[in-house]
This record gives structure tokens, C-alpha cells and sequence, in this order.
């Protein structure tokens, strides 16, 4: 008596039945690469701060054209502008850390030293080729 753990027919009944649930959609999640979406949420996070650190310096220049001589006032102006600098000097710094690492990421993940990988596929592209026996 020969047992097998898995045949065609059962291969096609069950991604039949997973096409049937998914649709050709499948469960509509994005096929976008998770490096390439974190290096978009930074991208839209550093903008954000960027457009505070931008709006925090045109405040400490209001205040500081608007002091009229107050030596508080214009201290204040001062110190928000230091603070502003620095802040961008964080951010540029953040920026260029992210992207080194990303650019890395990338790199080593595709480089020309990564083997082909095409003979150890799950046959989830085509579940129902002969030729998928895993």
C-alpha cells in the first residue's frame, strides 16, 4: 500500500479552495518590499520634523525682528535658533545614517555574489506545475 503525503489532486483541491477564499487579490496586501516602506515612513518622518525645524526658524526670526530692543525677547529668538540648528544637524545626521544603512541593505541583499535561488522556490507562484515538488 503506498501513501503519499501529498498528491496533485490534493495540491489543486487546496489551492482551489485558497483561491476561492483569496480571490485574485489573494488577502490584497501590497507586494511592496518591507525595506522599501520603511525607508518611505523615515522619509516622510524626517520631512515632518524638517518642516518643524522650518517653522521654528521663521518663529525665533519673528521674534527676533519683533523684540524691539528687549534683551528676554531676543534671547529667546537666539536660543530657539540654536535649538533649530542643532535639531537640523540631528536630523541631517539621521537622514544620512538611514540612508547609508539602507543603501547598504539594498546592496548586499541583490549584489552580484548572491546565488540563484530560483531551484529552491516554495511554488507559491504556480502551485499547480508539475514540476513544484515541495
Amino acid at each position: 500500500m503506498q501513501v503519499s503525503a501529498a498528491t496533485s489532486s490534493i495540491r489543486e483541491e487546496a489551492f482551489g479552495q485558497l483561491g476561492a477564499a483569496g480571490g485574485t487579490g489573494g488577502a490584497g496586501l501590497s507586494s511592496t518590499d518591507p525595506r522599501v516602506l520603511a525607508a518611505r515612513i523615515i522619509k516622510v518622518a524626517l520631512s515632518i520634523i524638517g518642516t518643524i525645524f522650518l517653522v521654528l526658524v521663521v518663529y525665533a526670526g519673528f521674534l527676533w525682528m519683533t523684540a524691539g530692543g528687549e534683551e528676554g525677547k531676543i534671547e529667546t529668538a537666539k536660543k530657539l535658533l540654536y535649538d533649530g540648528v542643532i535639531g537640523l544637524a540631528i536630523i541631517l545626521s539621521a537622514y544620512a545614517i538611514t540612508y547609508f544603512i539602507f543603501d547598504v541593505a539594498l546592496k548586499s541583499s541583490t549584489g552580484s555574489g548572491q546565488q540563484n535561488q530560483s531551484n529552491s522556490t516554495f511554488c507559491l507562484q504556480n502551485p499547480l506545475d508539475p514540476s513544484c515538488t515541495q
